[in-house]
């Protein structure tokens, strides 16, 4: 019974992406190039935290090979690199802060040739039901 139970969820929690693809669709006819932007930002948002573990261990190995050979080059240039990517986490995080997601809404509810009612999502009336069953956290 238990199993049954986990597909269930797991079937709940994948079909809250079935209009996905709508979505994407209607930011898209509303500006491409603002599809290809946030698509963008969203990799580097999610490549920016394992990118900056990664250079940490690069500070620390050129830290123990300067201990060893006295050249701080390698030390000052993981550092310079990890203060960069510092310096874009919270760009990245800026973008799909509510207020941007906002004016992207606005852009798409505005475009005159979308139909926002043909979404699918509106007319399922299991959609929201599922959506707030979710597991949060």
């Amino acid at each position: 019974m238990e199993q049954k139970e986990e597909i269930g969820l797991l079937r709940r929690y994948l079909g809250v992406f079935r209009y996905s693809r709508r979505a994407i669709d209607l930011v898209w006819e509303t500006s491409p190039t603002l599809t290809i932007v946030f698509a963008l930002l969203t990799v580097l948002g999610g490549l920016l935290p394992p990118s900056m573990a990664w250079v940490g261990k690069e500070i620390i190995d050129a830290v123990l090979l300067a201990i060893e050979t006295t050249d701080t080059d390698p030390v000052v240039f993981w550092i310079a690199l990890e203060a960069g990517l510092i310096t874009l986490s919270p760009v990245a995080v800026a973008i799909h802060s509510p207020p941007m997601s906002k004016r992207v809404g606005v852009l798409a509810g505005n475009s005159s040739d979308i139909d926002v009612a043909d979404t699918g999502c509106l007319s399922d009336s299991g959609y929201y039901p599922n959506l707030v069953q979710l597991p949060q956290g």
